[in-house]
């Protein structure tokens, strides 16, 4: 690998896994099963601002699609389209810095094992996802003071989305009976995170997981995908392949959230990019 390469080493640290390939026909290892696609349920958070009966409306939407679907999609969420143009140039730029200096990260001030690639434990091809990801404590973003322009927006962006998934969640507390503000109490900066992905075309194989399919732990994670897409969820035990929006309008843009533990979540890997 080059020393500028911005991509990790994944051919030569997987070599083993990938040999039992070399010279067999590019049959379907993954035993993958048919995916439809789906449109998840589309929520305009503007309602919330309208009057009793449709703020009512609004939270039953999000209650039901958290339990139907656990998975849902909003609009006219407040999160203004530079600073997530900004997050997204920022992203974009960071991961294109060659391997060697991410796996540094010195100028970054990010706790040790923020930056992570690959499947360190994986045995299989199964287990391996073809992807690279600096996951970061909100603890190291909020308060930084802005040392570089991408400190900066990641503060930014970090509180912007904090207080969106704080007016979800109290809507979630909400309908489950819970008093308002039961989860900012439980839900401490330490415990909290902002993902930054990437998921680089594999050339060796085209249905490399990008992730490989999983639960998430956490109660609710706010996603924000590229065009491309590539995410999948599972329902009634079924894989669904997420329809990026096309309908929002121009002055908007659809940020998907995920409610609840029960979820199996993979990515292809078809070179897109993901904020979480």
């Amino acid at each position: 690998m080059e020393e500028s390469s911005p991509d990790p080493p994944f051919e030569e640290t997987y070599k083993n896994l990938f040999d039992g390939l070399t010279g067999t026909p590019q049959k379907n290892f993954l035993e993958l099963s048919a995916v439809e696609e789906c449109e998840l349920p589309l929520i305009d958070l503007n309602q919330l601002n309208l009057g009793d009966s449709e703020r009512q409306a609004c939270k039953k939407q999000i209650a039901e699609a958290s339990q139907e679907w656990g998975f849902f999609q909003v609009i006219n969420h407040g999160i203004s389209r530079e600073v997530l143009g900004k997050m997204r140039e920022e992203q974009v730029k960071l991961f294109k810095k060659p391997f060697h200096e991410k796996t540094n990260h010195k100028d970054l001030n990010f706790s040790a094992g923020s930056y992570r690639w690959g499947t360190p434990s994986a045995t299989c091809l199964k287990q391996l996802s073809w992807s690279e990801a600096f996951h970061v404590s909100l603890s190291d973003v909020l308060g930084s003071g802005g040392r570089n322009s991408l400190r900066s927006i990641m503060e930014q962006f970090a509180v912007v989305v904090s207080e969106l998934s704080q007016k979800l969640v109290d809507i979630l507390a909400e309908q489950m009976g819970e008093k308002s503000g039961f989860f900012k109490e439980t839900c401490l900066p330490s415990t909290c995170y902002l993902r930054l992905n990437r998921y680089p075309p594999c050339p060796i194989h085209p249905q490399m997981f990008g992730i490989m399919p999983h639960t998430d732990s956490d109660f609710i994670t706010v996603l924000h995908q590229d065009h491309i897409g590539g995410l999948q969820l599972v329902k009634d035990g079924k894989w669904f392949a997420v329809k990026p929006n096309q309908d929002a309008s121009s002055s908007t843009s659809e940020i998907c959230f995920r409610h609840g533990a029960i979820m199996c979540i993979k990515a292809w890997n078809i070179g897109s990019w993901l904020i979480q």
